[in-house]
């Protein structure tokens, strides 16, 4: 079976026919001698598929994006392997592949840019407390250390201060004795 490879490439609005040259070398004619050629009108070529896009929690394609571009243009084998490593992604990829590709695929798919992750819009929560009369927002390192702002977004770099609502609960488990409470943010 001979190996295809396909190309996407963009056609300039307006063109009505497209000819393609192979090239070779031919006895003493040189490499740019055209061995074949073949004409195609535009028209009766098939447009380019629409991406299928793939919802996952924002966490999770950060965690893809990040492995991705520690493993270079040119490494799908060290990517994949990078993610089946990682237990706990390779789940929350599996738990959230609805489609009926096998997650390798879905993955190296990606890779190739032929299917898109969106992040899943999940509801948002912020986490507060009361310290005397004022309320302040709980804010979370990657190192788990917790701080309080009343205004989040202007705290040092580092610290998330929206929360999924399993780690808002889990925030607010470890809070219990400055009465923390969850709050739904409103997009």
């Amino acid at each position: 079976m001979k190996n295809e490879m396909k190309k996407v490439i963009p056609i300039p609005d307006g063109t009505e026919r497209i000819e393609v040259y192979s090239y070779a070398s031919v006895d003493d004619k040189g490499p740019d001698y055209p061995n074949g050629d073949a004409s195609f009108m535009v028209d009766y070529l098939p447009d380019v598929p629409d991406k299928r896009v793939i919802e996952l929690p924002a966490d999770v394609i950060d965690k893809l994006k990040m492995i991705k571009e520690d493993n270079g243009d040119d490494n799908l084998q060290g990517f994949m392997n990078d993610v089946n490593d990682d237990d706990e992604l390779r789940e929350d990829v599996t738990a959230f592949n609805y489609s009926v590709m096998p997650t390798d695929a879905l993955l190296g798919e990606w890779w190739l840019e032929h299917v898109e992750f969106a992040p899943k819009k999940e509801p948002k929560f912020e986490v507060e407390v009361k310290i005397g009369t004022a309320t302040k927002k709980a804010l979370l390192s990657d190192a788990n250390y917790v701080a309080f702002y009343s205004d989040p977004e202007h705290a040092p770099s580092g610290y998330q201060y929206l929360f999924s609502d399993e780690q808002a609960d889990e925030l607010v488990a470890g809070l219990t004795a400055l009465n923390a409470r969850k709050v739904k943010v409103e997009e």
